[in-house]
């Protein structure tokens, strides 16, 4: 599934409002497991993202405190 997403402006509590409602409400009902994030403007949307978006869904529990240790294929025990 792909889905386009616009962040309107409105801070960091707005880019984590749409994050939360759209995105990690499709993660909760099971209809997807992650999704990629895709900057409009290179590099500046992904700084606005990691600096504002992401603290302010770590302060909802919507990610992790501290990274997962290992690499996706360890996590599932695949082999390298």
């Amino acid at each position: 599934m792909h889905l386009k997403v616009q962040v309107r402006p409105g801070g960091p509590a707005g880019g984590a409002d749409a994050a939360d409602l759209l995105l990690c409400d499709l993660v909760d009902s099971c209809a997807a497991d992650g999704f990629a994030i895709m900057p409009a403007l290179y590099p500046s949307s992904v700084e606005d993202f990691v600096d504002g978006v992401s603290p302010e869904l770590r302060r909802r529990g919507r990610l992790p405190t501290t990274p997962t240790a290992g690499t996706l294929r360890d996590r599932l025990g695949l082999p390298a």
